[in-house]
């Protein structure tokens, strides 16, 4: 078994708290960066469900807007 270092458990609470949607503000206050762009640099990893999250409420804020066209092409319908 490996040993768990401290900046692990420290990388892998930060990883967690974005994941779970706790604003990156305050991911950055808890582990003392000093700008919050370090935060976001090394957890932006964390952010793909809030990502995916954001499409799905676009997706439903414009339900008539489809993308993509049935011959293949790429294209906007409406």
């Amino acid at each position: 078994m490996l040993p768990v270092r401290f900046h692990d458990l420290r990388h892998s609470c930060g990883s967690l708290l974005l994941s779970r949607g706790i604003e990156p503000k305050v991911v950055q206050e808890l582990l003392g960066h000093r700008d919050i762009a370090t935060t976001m640099n090394v957890y932006a990893h964390a952010l793909k469900a809030p990502k995916r999250h954001a499409a799905d409420v676009m997706d439903t804020m414009f339900p008539r807007l489809a993308v993509g066209t049935t011959d293949g092409k790429a294209g906007v319908s409406l």
